[in-house]
């Protein structure tokens, strides 16, 4: 995650489109060793499952070398590439962004990689509002270009998405664009009798599929754990480590840049971490730690007689900043009647300045945890988060779990007033 991953556009594909493409896949049995070659999926996977991380793009007043035929009617450009490809066989691929008053207003991809934007058509903005019904609104602008991927077997395309949001008027610094990869392969796995569907995601955004150590640079396994598939719900495994499913584990070997894998039975790895059971009903794991402005908190002991939603998230994924709506809309209605929110950011080392930026854009007043370790920081790891935004929700004074990220959007009031409303005072 993700880490973070997060238009000139391709049409969405949704989940019908998505189920039809699985179904349409020859199901296979993972026993000592099953080879698999998933079908290409050119964009939509962001919509399907979780797993993508994201990557910014920083953009300089300087023009690229080899630029040529750029858009007309420019007033303040600014330039940047994204970079595809197998080490030595990298392909740029040049973008504009016209940005007048530091506010990206168009936005050209040059998806061949050739530096020639002749007949590249702008990228269409779909707005995202994050504070609906305030008096100052603030966007995210979500943007979709396709990139021609040059593979070892031919090109294929690949969507990837882009955002920006807008910045409050202290921020002076240029806009920086994050993205991330929207397409995958996708297929389906043939586990103990049961059939699983499954994804391959460049979480790296790299253009080829890769098996490394470093968890941001390496790609990600879903595997679904229901039929048909939902969103949040599976196993977002880096493809270089055991899984398990039921009581067997599983690992992906012999990873082609294109996507191939073979997978095969293993043993349970001898530093395995049990999974922690973060159902409704059960305990919450305990942590002591240090917030941004040096507050220890104790948790859960130093919230008795509150509720405290844990709040996994990342200032540069575009969910959680839309997720931001709904807790601020909370806070402010429910913190007087028990209700308290806990942050614990999982952002990369050095991003001080975007959670700075994000908590001071969209009013976040709670207390935040950042310690720059991403997916292994203290916390996430305790707690085996795997996916942004995750919501956990918690009664201060047993420290039981009361929902358990299922109550996004327009179910988390519900959820909250549900446990405000169960809580005997104290």
């Amino acid at each position: 995650m993700p880490y973070l991953s997060f238009t000139d556009c391709l049409p969405r594909v949704g989940a019908a489109a998505l189920a039809v493409v699985l179904c349409l896949l020859p199901a296979r049995r993972a026993g000592a060793e099953d080879t698999y070659h998933f079908q290409w999926l050119p964009t939509g996977i962001h919509n399907r499952v979780a797993g993508n991380r994201t990557h910014v793009l920083n953009l300089t007043t300087n023009p690229p070398a080899g630029l040529t035929n750029a858009p007309s009617g420019l007033t303040a450009p600014l330039y940047g590439a994204l970079e595809f490809g197998l080490p030595g066989q990298t392909t740029r691929y040049p973008v504009i962004a016209d940005a007048p008053g530091g506010h990206i207003e168009h936005l050209f991809v040059d998806g061949r990689g050739t530096g020639d934007f002749a007949g590249v058509k702008e990228c269409t903005w779909t707005l995202q509002n994050n504070t609906p019904g305030r008096s100052v609104s603030n966007f995210t602008h979500i943007a979709e270009a396709t990139l021609q991927l040059q593979f070892p077997a031919g090109p294929l395309p690949g969507a990837v998405r882009l955002y920006f949001t807008d910045r409050p008027p202290t921020m002076a610094a240029p806009p920086t664009l994050i993205y991330f990869a929207d397409y995958a392969r996708v297929g389906e796995l043939k586990i103990d009798g049961e059939t699983l569907p499954a994804a391959l995601l460049d979480a790296a955004a790299a253009g080829y599929f890769r098996a490394t150590n470093n968890l941001a640079l390496t790609s990600i396994l879903w595997v679904g754990l229901t039929n048909p598939p939902a969103s949040r719900t599976g196993l977002t495994v880096p493809v270089q480590r055991p899984f398990p499913v039921g009581d067997q584990w599983y690992m992906v070997t012999n990873l082609q840049p294109d996507g191939a894998f073979t997978l095969v039975t293993t043993a349970k790895p001898a530093d395995a971490v049990t999974p922690v059971d973060l159902r409704p009903g059960k305990k919450a794991p305990v942590f002591a730690t240090k917030t941004t402005a040096g507050q220890t908190i104790h948790f859960p002991g130093d919230y008795a007689g509150r509720v405290v939603l844990l709040d996994f998230w990342s200032a540069m994924s575009v969910d959680s900043i839309a997720e931001c709506t709904n807790l601020v809309a909370a806070y402010e209605q429910c913190h007087g009647r028990g209700l308290d929110i806990l942050g614990i950011n999982l952002d990369r080392p050095g991003r001080e300045t975007n959670l700075v930026e994000a908590v001071e854009t969209h009013k976040l007043v709670w207390p935040q945890i950042y310690d720059g370790k991403i997916w292994r920081g203290a916390v996430a790891e305790q707690y085996g988060i795997r996916t942004i935004p995750y919501l956990i929700l918690v009664d201060g004074d047993t420290g039981r779990i009361l929902a358990n990220d299922d109550f996004h959007g327009p179910k988390l009031a519900p959820a909250i007033e549900k446990a405000l409303t169960a809580k005997k005072p104290k």
